[in-house]
């Protein structure tokens, strides 16, 4: 008699930090993979299973939705859910004590994650992702012999580029649209079509001192040289020496931690310069996106003509982390060292994840969550404004709350919100040598009203108990107040 799991379940924890859904798709997982859920076996319907969790139906089709697009479920007509048969070669049963630093089993205490760059909400509840991955994942729509493409799909190139004309005013020609698994993957690919297009001498990158340090630490495991460069309240200060790097990598639509957008005239200044001195701008564009007053600042790609210029963009700070999706906008004199490169090694990004993002981007999904995001983000930035004359040395950066303290402070500060559960980024790490400015930086950019303000809460109460020899209505913050 044929083995059924219809009554499969699991506990739910209204306290973690992934939502439903994910909780449901993390549970099946782990469960195909220790061999509780076998090739072949019927799952409990939507209804059945929501009923079972005392959750809504949409929540438990979002998470179906997702481990069908991922291969582990199986939908077929009037026959339901099932475990898909092929993943007996596919999903091994993981080795004993295996998975147990998975990303969806977070550890306890630390639920409400504030770190600047981890601020994302996951795309699962909504319809319109959901509907986007359905129609990926139908292959009754696609022809029977498909070439791909190593640059990426390009029904997503073309979708990118009608996306950035929309939202930023940018002609693009889709043929200069390069996909990535995000921003490192991306700087990676870059650096490697540089080298391979015969850059004579060591590769040096010129780096905001301070400045985000997520793409600092890539070039670091690239064992690629960083050259330190100043930032004042405009931005990048350009160079002025001789000895100049061949590259450099700015973020002038929101630099970090100093919350500041590159005014026109700086803007122009470094055109100017990039293209007198050959070196190659790489405009990191995280999160210009998520303005709630006015429009993003304009893209230095484009802005000036013959320009050398590579725009680096990443659909993570919109979409999460958990779609490592991202893309290069490539001068001309780039497209072919970087397309050779990935003839040889292939896109990372899955051909069905690129599918979704294209359909996701055509059917206006994305833009309607960037505006829903956008009134998030001025409810979110009320709140922060309101605390801001509660604690006394906190500046308010744009989708950033930093709050300077000294090195011995802060560091007490990190570690005692840790323990209430709060993670913070600490305010040193964005400077490459010693820092200038200690403290820690709160991440609200995407952050719900609510658990903000627990984390809100959590700061305060540990600034208030933390001793400090300095008294901080005295410090004199380095930091420039911006918006």
């Amino acid at each position: 008699m044929e083995r059924t799991v219809r009554d499969w379940s699991l506990a739910l924890d209204p306290a973690s930090a992934l939502n439903l859904p994910a909780q449901i798709a993390a549970g099946v997982r782990r469960d195909v993979g220790a061999g509780t859920l076998r090739p072949g076996e019927p799952m409990p319907s939507s209804r059945a299973l929501a009923q079972t969790l005392g959750v809504s139906r949409g929540t438990v089709e979002a998470a179906y939705d997702q481990l069908v697009a991922e291969g582990y479920l199986l939908s077929r007509p009037r026959s339901g859910m099932l475990v898909n048969p092929r993943l007996r070669a596919t999903v091994p049963a993981p080795r004993e004590g295996a998975g147990q630093s998975r990303a969806e089993d977070p550890a306890p205490g630390t639920d409400l994650d504030l770190v600047p760059g981890h601020d994302s909400n996951s795309p699962l509840v909504d319809p319109a992702w959901r509907s986007a991955w359905r129609r990926a994942a139908d292959t009754e729509r696609l022809p029977d012999q498909r070439t791909i493409d190593p640059t990426g799909d390009p029904v997503l190139r073309r979708a990118v580029a009608e996306h950035l004309r929309l939202m930023r005013g940018l002609l693009v020609d889709p043929a200069q649209v390069v996909v990535t698994a995000g921003s490192r993957e991306g700087l990676a690919l870059l650096l490697a079509g540089l080298v391979a297009d015969g850059r004579s001498g060591p590769l040096r990158v010129g780096v905001e001192d301070p400045g985000f340090p997520g793409l600092r630490r890539t070039l670091a495991r690239l064992g690629v040289a960083t050259v330190p460069l100043p930032v004042d309240g405009s931005g990048l200060v350009v160079p002025t020496a001789d000895d100049v790097p061949g590259v450099v990598l700015v973020t002038p639509n929101h630099q970090y931690p100093y919350g500041s957008a590159m005014p026109a005239t700086r803007r122009t200044e470094l055109l100017d310069w990039a293209s007198t001195t050959g070196t190659l701008v790489v405009e990191d564009d995280y999160d210009s996106e998520f303005r709630y007053v006015g429009s993003p600042p304009p893209a230095l790609y484009g802005l000036s003509p013959g320009a050398p210029v590579v725009h680096l963009a990443t659909f993570s700070a919109v979409l999460s982390r958990d779609v490592g999706t991202g893309y290069l906008l490539l001068p001309e004199s780039l497209v072919g060292p970087v397309t050779r490169i990935r003839q040889d090694l292939g896109c990372p990004v899955a051909p069905i994840l690129q599918r979704a993002v294209a359909h996701y981007l055509d059917d206006g999904g994305l833009r309607r969550r960037l505006q829903r995001s956008r009134r998030r983000l001025a409810a979110t930035h009320r709140l922060v404004a309101e605390v801001l004359e509660r604690i006394p040395g906190a500046v308010d950066q744009g989708r950033m709350l930093v709050v300077e303290r000294p090195p011995e402070v802060a560091a007490a500060v990190l570690a005692g919100c840790a323990e209430r559960g709060l993670l913070l980024g600490d305010l040193a790490d964005g400077w490459s040598g010693t820092p200038h400015s200690t403290g820690v930086v709160l991440g609200y950019g995407a952050v719900d009203e609510a658990p903000l303000a627990r984390g809100l809460t959590i700061l305060e109460d540990v600034l208030a108990t933390t001793p400090d020899p300095v008294a901080p209505t005295h410090r004199r913050s380095d930091i420039p107040e911006t918006l």
